[in-house]
Parts: structure tokens; sequence; C-alpha cells
């Protein structure tokens, strides 16, 4: 275990690795991992889009570890935890992407953003290509890469333009994959996104119903309301059981104490912090601990 679970930013990145390309437009195309960024677990304030060429790599995101290898596609999206182990002669190309860009080229769409199977967490990170697939991306990543060479004057506006349009073609090869579509929701559809999106970004910031109504400039009642529609669960029982597995990603992959967990977490209390997580998993927050270490756990997730 690790004692931090490191904050990557993406500025940092383009500061600490000179040999990365980048038109300061919020995108970065590398030919290999940075093994100090992966090596131990991580979170990205940025979207990664990786596809495998050659060989394997062990992927472990969030409570999830994926085995990704040729002809695959992964995504990595702001917030999650991730850590990778890449066997020798693993060859991919990743494309990290600033949230600055994704403001800039989505900005007229902002309201169909949460909707996008790429930005949606509830989609796969995970996609296994048909070989038509696998011809597209590549095609899309060798003209990024090009691109992302070229110092033409409209260069930049030319790259900007075909990574949305790679966005937008990821989309629609996860929306071709109805194996792996979630559930199709109606009526409040908007309102459950949105919030599910908000959850992520502030999960350690507020764990009351009134904070993401008030974000979505909706009621309380009305937000409620909503989420039973979806989940047939409380919103609070929605934030409590998300909390809940966050907590258990650090409990897993870093060897924070309890009363430092709770301080991240913004309880006001190690006592406070040890009845919420007894209350929802019937486990203190040791016990749990040491639980994966004396048999196998398989965790998961409520949501």
């Amino acid at each position: 275990m690790h004692k931090n679970i490191i904050i990557t930013d993406f500025n940092e990145l383009l500061q600490h690795n000179e040999s990365i390309n980048s038109f300061q437009t919020g995108i970065f195309v590398l030919n290999e991992v940075i093994a100090e960024l992966v090596a131990t677990p991580h979170i990205a304030n940025f979207y990664g889009i990786s596809y495998c060429f050659k060989e394997t790599c062990k992927v472990k995101n969030d409570l999830e570890t994926y085995i990704f290898g040729a002809g695959k596609l992964f995504l990595l999206r702001p917030g999650e935890v991730h850590q990778v182990e890449a066997s020798e002669g693993f060859t991919a190309v990743h494309i990290l992407v600033d949230q600055s860009f994704i403001l800039r080229n989505f900005m007229l769409y902002q309201h169909k953003i949460a909707s996008l199977p790429f930005f949606r967490t509830d989609f796969p990170n995970l996609i296994d290509l048909n070989k038509k697939e696998q011809k597209k991306i590549i095609w899309y990543i060798n003209k990024i890469m090009s691109l992302n060479k070229d110092t033409g004057n409209f260069a930049k506006h030319i790259l900007e333009s075909l990574l949305t349009a790679f966005i937008y073609e990821i989309c629609n090869i996860i929306s071709s994959h109805p194996e792996k579509e979630e559930k199709k929701i109606s009526g409040g559809k908007e309102i459950f996104e949105k919030f599910t999106a908000l959850l992520a970004e502030n999960h350690l910031v507020s764990k009351e119903v009134k904070f993401y109504a008030d974000k979505l400039n909706i009621s309380p009642a009305y937000l409620n309301e909503v989420i039973k529609r979806k989940t047939t669960k409380s919103a609070l029982t929605v934030i409590h059981e998300y909390i809940t597995f966050k907590v258990k990603i650090f409990l897993k992959h870093t060897d924070y104490n309890i009363s430092e967990i709770a301080e991240i977490f913004n309880f006001p209390d190690a006592t406070t912090f040890i009845r919420f997580f007894k209350k929802h998993t019937c486990l203190s927050p040791l016990k749990f601990r040491n639980s994966l270490f004396t048999k196998d756990s398989t965790i998961t997730a409520d949501l």
C-alpha cells in the first residue's frame, strides 16, 4: 500500500515531462507510459484515451482490475483512482485531454455532456473493439499524432476539431455495444446524470442532499423524487453509498490511518466516520481493511 494517492495535475505533467508533445491546447500524446506517473495509485484531473497495440498491462481503476491488451481501448476519467503494471513489450498510445479542452470544445453542448458515454462513469472503462472499430481508432490516433507535431497556422484548430470528432466516435462505439450499456431510463434523466456527475466531483465536500439540490437549482424533495424514480433509493442513500465506495478504495489502496481518512472525507471526527462506515458495511473501517488481507474479497459499488 502507499501512503498517498497522488493527485496528478495536467499542467504539472507538462512542466515535468519535456518529451510530451503539446500545442498548449490541453492535449498530450504519449507513446509510452510514464513510469513515475502510473506505478503508484493516483487520481488524474484529466481524461485519458489509451489504445493498446501489443502485449498487455494490468490496470487497477477504482476497485476494478482490468487486463488491457492489444485491440482494446481504455478510458480514464477525472477522479478515478488509477494504477498500471505494464508487461515487458507493452506498446500503446495515450492521449491525455485536459478538462479545459472539454469546456472549450463542447461549450455549446454542455447540457448534453453528462449524457455522452465518454464522460459517464457508469459506462465501461475498457472497450474490446472489433476489427472495424480498431481501424477507426487507429486512423484517428495516426491523424492526431501527425497533427500534434504540425506547426502550421491552423494545425491547432484542426487538431482540436479532430479530437472532438474522435470523442464522438468513441461515444458511437460504446453505444454500439448494447450488452455494456446502462439500462435505459426515462423522465428526469438529465437531472439524474448531472447529480451523479456532481456527486463524483463533490463527495469529499458534502454529504447533504440540499448541497446537490442547490447546485441543480431544484428542491431537495424534487431531487429525492428523481433519484428514487431511477434507483428506488433515496438521494441520501445514494450519496452515502457512493462515499462508502470511495472510502473502501482508500482503505484498500493506501495506509492512511482511520483519523486521516475521516479528515479527507470531511467527517467531524474519527468516531463519526467509524459509525458511518459501520452503518453501511456492518464492519468497522479497520476490520474491513484487515479482511482484505486475510481472505479474497470482492468489493463492489452499489451505484
